[in-house]
């Protein structure tokens, strides 16, 4: 009489085990690709730390001859970041396309912890900005609340696949999801940035949102659904 309780014991120990061994098969796959993510991070950090000056700039302007490849509309509200430190400075895009009569939006980072959803505000380029969270410069209080159409994101690498690697806060992420999914509008994420942080492959896990284009010196590429 007891050898079917001893069976049922022996299965359920079984089924456990099987669960333990998936769990701790994802989380150190999980662990891996953050760990992944975290060299991957250093070392475009440091790539993007040796540009020069001339490179720079000279790749700044030449992004402006492959903006029309991008076949914006002027009705669209175009999404923009504020560079900071030694990241690509966008100042020259947004210019071009605001004197174009292109509605170019800025994003605001939330004070509050635990929201990492960015809100956008209309911007002029005679706008005088604030400084946000995270020392970054954004419009002011008093400046329309919109939802971009496009979205022009920053990266420290990317690949042709449309994925990109960002600084690991989940910002940008949780922005376009919400966006997509909750707004219920379609948006077109373009990456920009040099060529020169192009690699072969970004790790990337379920919830990193791939781009749809990405535009640099070397011209725009469109991703492939």
């Amino acid at each position: 009489m007891l050898f079917p309780f001893y069976n049922i014991a022996a299965h359920a120990k079984r089924c456990l085990f099987t669960v333990y061994a998936v769990f701790t098969f994802f989380v150190i796959k999980i662990t891996m690709i953050e760990f992944e993510k975290k060299l991957c991070r250093n070392k475009a950090r440091n790539l993007r730390a040796s540009f020069t000056d001339e490179y720079r700039l000279s790749s700044e302007r030449k992004v402006l001859e492959y903006i029309p490849k991008l076949h914006l509309l002027e009705h669209q509200i175009l999404g923009f970041y504020w560079p900071k430190n030694d990241e690509f400075n966008v100042k020259f895009v947004i210019e071009k396309l605001h004197m174009e009569g292109f509605k170019i939006s800025l994003p605001v980072v939330s004070e509050e912890k635990e929201d990492k959803k960015l809100i956008f505000r209309m911007f002029d380029t005679t706008d005088d900005l604030k400084m946000g969270k995270f020392n970054i410069f954004e419009p002011k209080k008093n400046k329309k609340e919109v939802v971009p159409d496009v979205l022009f994101v920053p990266f420290l690498a990317f690949d042709l696949k449309g994925y990109r690697l960002g600084y690991g806060g989940g910002y940008y992420d949780i922005t376009i999801n919400y966006i997509k999914k909750i707004e219920k509008k379609v948006l077109k994420v373009v990456g920009i940035g040099y060529f020169s942080q192009m690699i072969e492959a970004v790790p990337f896990q379920k919830f990193d949102e791939k781009m749809d284009g990405i535009l640099t010196e070397k011209g725009y590429f469109e991703i492939q659904k």
